[in-house]
């Protein structure tokens, strides 16, 4: 995959919490490169994302809910070229992330009620705390495009009347 690696700049972790340093997220960071280079790889790992996304109660997700998928939108933007504002190396933290949720044995297995998904919330809060300008200007960047087939709202060529009271 080509890449411009004049955005590459290594991230720094300040205060790297436990949960980054266990060898579920380790394994999730090393597989993240391998899934970045190849696309059929990665298109599958982001099907069982969004499969994963739409069957789990989101509990412990709900705050981090709208970035979580924007990170998904944001690695097909990037994948599809249509949007290439992100060093290389948010990239592959945003797919570790995106491995460490789909994966049922990370450092909380997923099947135990009520606690399962605690793990995965605070790694990809992390994450986003982490990668938070790259994500904002992202969304950003979305607020901006028109879809295709989508037509631009229509500019207002008056005021519209205000009801009588």
């Amino acid at each position: 995959m080509a890449r411009d690696a004049s955005q590459d700049k290594p991230i720094k972790i300040k205060n790297n919490p436990t949960f980054l340093q266990s060898s579920s997220f380790r394994n999730a960071q090393s597989k993240a490169e391998s899934y970045a280079n190849n696309p059929l790889k990665l298109e599958e790992l982001m099907k069982e994302a969004q499969n994963k996304s739409k069957r789990i109660h989101k509990g412990p997700l709900l705050e981090i809910w709208s970035y979580l998928m924007a990170m998904f939108r944001l690695i097909r933007a990037y994948y599809s070229k249509t949007y290439r504002h992100i060093p290389w190396s948010s990239i592959l933290m945003i797919i570790a992330g995106i491995v460490y949720f789909v994966s049922p044995m990370d450092m909380i297995p997923d099947w135990i009620p009520a606690l399962g998904f605690l793990d995965d919330a605070a790694v990809l809060g992390f994450l986003i705390k982490m990668l938070r300008n790259d994500l904002n200007r992202f969304m950003k960047w979305e607020e901006t495009q028109i879809v295709p087939g989508d037509k631009a709202p229509p500019k207002p060529t008056t005021t519209p009347a205000l009801p009588d009271t």
